[in-house]
């Protein structure tokens, strides 16, 4: 999950550590900054690893109803849908 609610620091979890970062969004642009994690070693840290190495590339965030999308001036491109929605 990624968590944008507090609008001065972002959470989230890909599966093992907890993760924290600020970020700043004007209009459709996003920054992330810096950010803090728990540091447990899990059997599988693709997907956390992915995460970390391609959040510095966004720059783009486009939310259209329960969906939002990350994306980068690469090929980099995160999608996230609403927990609660079904």
């Amino acid at each position: 999950f990624l968590n944008l609610t507090d609008p001065e620091r972002a959470s989230a979890k890909m599966g093992c550590n907890n993760l924290s970062f600020g970020y700043s969004i004007t209009g459709n642009s996003i920054t992330f900054k810096t950010g803090i994690s728990t540091k447990m070693l899990c059997e599988d840290m693709s997907l956390e690893n992915d995460f970390l190495n391609n959040l510095p590339k966004v720059t783009t965030i486009v939310i259209q109803g329960h969906q939002m999308t990350l994306s980068g001036k690469g090929n980099e491109k995160m999608e996230f849908v609403a927990e609660d929605w079904d």
